[in-house]
Parts: structure tokens; sequence; C-alpha cells
């Protein structure tokens, strides 16, 4: 399966996905053609059209008979009745998709509601040669590929693994409630640098979760006055050019950017108004993706306002979320 340049420690990121795929799921997937030497491996009963990159894999599965491939790795029963309780398995699948991970050098997870960069721009083979585990958060976690490390989950962690897999209720095994605060409490080192932005779903502009006051650990695990930066930002959103991302804000009247890895809508709705959605260049405003256009603080104003003028984005994105976790 794999592409690219063989000279790169070959990732595969793993997606299980059941239903319908986000409105924007075209755009996702521009951003993973656009990084050739990652591949995606998605596993889905999905049957609508897309034009899928050579690096994405879609292995066409149902939910029962992937349920069934992770009991295989258990000798106790397993709870997951719901795709959503999928969260918790995530580090389980070193060990689960053993087979089709076993030409790669790391392994990981990810969602598609966000849009990636130029992930080799951050994750750099010195980077990859020094840590095991790559990220903290279910968006986006990497792992050295072998048996020790894929076991890792079985730790004593905030929970036991095994009351976290046959229970029905989401645990954020796959983050910092789980497998990652273990990490973090093993002494083993691990690459977390804030080089992506997650987006609050609950505020109406794009406001990335560090920047929310007293959030604390662990985005602010190492330096507790980072948020302060990303506060003074104002009229954010992103800029997708030709296979990199960056986050465009003004800040006193100064139009600024900076190159991210990727963004991370916390399943907010968001409209697509372009002409072409496979076009390699556009912008990301609070509640749509838009064609390119050359940055001014006029056009910042008035596609990225602090506020939106009405609630309608966060009372819909609200019930997304309530009807998920039901």
């Amino acid at each position: 399966m794999m592409n690219g340049d063989n000279n790169y420690k070959k990732i595969a990121l793993i997606i299980p996905y059941f239903g319908n795929f986000k409105n924007y799921f075209q755009l996702f997937l521009t951003s993973c053609k656009n990084n050739p030497t990652i591949d995606w491996l998605i596993y889905t009963d999905s049957i609508e059209a897309y034009e899928w990159p050579e690096n994405v894999h879609k292995i066409t599965t149902t939910f029962e008979d992937f349920k069934q491939r992770i009991q295989a790795n258990f000798d106790f029963c397993v709870c997951l009745d719901k795709p959503y309780k999928l969260c918790d398995f995530k580090p389980t699948y070193g060990e689960v998709l053993a087979n089709d991970l076993k030409d790669y050098d790391f392994w990981g997870y990810c969602d598609c509601d966000l849009i990636f960069g130029d992930i080799r721009k951050f994750l750099t083979d010195d980077v990859l040669g020094k840590y095991e585990k790559i990220f903290t958060r279910g968006h986006l976690s990497i792992y050295h590929n072998d048996a020790a490390t894929n076991a890792f989950y079985r730790t004593q962690t905030n929970y036991d693994y095994k009351k976290v897999l046959t229970t029905p209720q989401a645990w954020a095994f796959d983050e910092w409630g789980g497998v990652s605060s273990a990490w973090d409490k093993s002494g083993r080192v691990y690459y977390d640098e804030l080089c992506m932005d997650d987006i609050m779903y609950t505020l109406d502009g794009f406001h990335p979760t560090k920047s929310i006051r007293g959030y604390g650990n662990p985005y602010h695990k190492n330096n507790v006055n980072q948020a302060s930066k990303y506060r003074k930002m104002r009229n954010v959103f992103y800029a997708y050019e030709n296979g990199k991302l960056f986050r465009c804000w003004n800040t006193h009247g100064k139009i600024s950017k900076e190159e991210v890895l990727y963004v991370h809508f916390q399943k907010r709705n968001m409209n697509v108004d372009l002409q072409q959605e496979e076009e390699n260049s556009f912008l990301i405003v609070p509640d749509r993706f838009v064609d390119y256009k050359d940055l001014t603080q006029q056009l910042m104003k008035q596609l990225a306002p602090h506020k939106l003028t009405g609630k309608n984005n966060i009372e819909s994105t609200k019930q997304v979320v309530r009807n998920i976790v039901k």
C-alpha cells in the first residue's frame, strides 16, 4: 500500500468511519493527496462517490465486521455498540490491524473533520527518530510500530483498559483520559509541540483551544502563559495553499501568517462555497470554505469577524455533538 519516497520513515494513519462523511470530505482527501509520502487506511461502509488519492486506501467493510476484527484481539467480550465508541479502541489498532501495518515504521489514528497541511514539514525523520509517541490527542496521535509500544495501552492508566473496552460510555481513552497521561506518568519521552490548531466548537469565530484562558493541561503543560499569544489574535482564518496550511490573523492592524500542521474543526458545521472542491488553494473561514483570495485586512474582517452575527452555527454544531453522544 505504501506510496512516495522510500527514504522517509513510513507512516500509516488509520480512520474507521461508518456512515456518511462530512460534506467537506473531498477537501480532506485533497489535503491527504498533497502528503504523498503518508498513507491513510480508511475502513468504511460508505458508498459515496469521491476522488480517492493513491495514498488513501479505502477498505470497504461493515461496522459489524470491523467490530469482529477488534474482538478477535481479546479473550474477553468488548462493548462496541456504536461507531462513536471506536474512539476508545484507537490505541488498540497497532495490535488489531497488525497485518495491515506490518510494513510501516509508524502507525497512528486521526480524525477526518480536519484539513492537513504539510505533515513532513513538522514530522521530520529527526523527530520520528527520537520519539516513540508523537502527539497526545485523539485527532492525531502516532506510535512507533513495535510490539511493546503497540501493547502500551494495556498499561494501567487512569482507567483499567478492560473496563474501558467492556463498558458503553466514552472514556477518551485515546487521549489524555487514558494512554497519553499513562505515557506521561511512565516517564517515557514523547513529542507534543503545539503545531496544530484545535478549534473550539462552542465559540462563534475560530478560537484555537490553546487560546482559552485557564484551559491548562495538556495544551499548556510546559508553558502556562502560552494562551496569551493566541488570545490577542483577531479575525482568525486559514489559508490552504498548494499543500501548505497557514493560520492567518489580525493583531493591532497587522496581518500575520504562521504555518500549521492541521486545523481540527471539532464537529463544527462547515459549508463548502467553492467553484471546484478539488482545487489546491482555498480559504477556511469560521463557517465555510471559500475560494482563495489575496489577504487584506478588509477581507479578514469581512470573512472572519471575531464574533459571527448569529448563533446558528454554534447551536447547530452543539446539536450535532448532542446527537453523537446520546
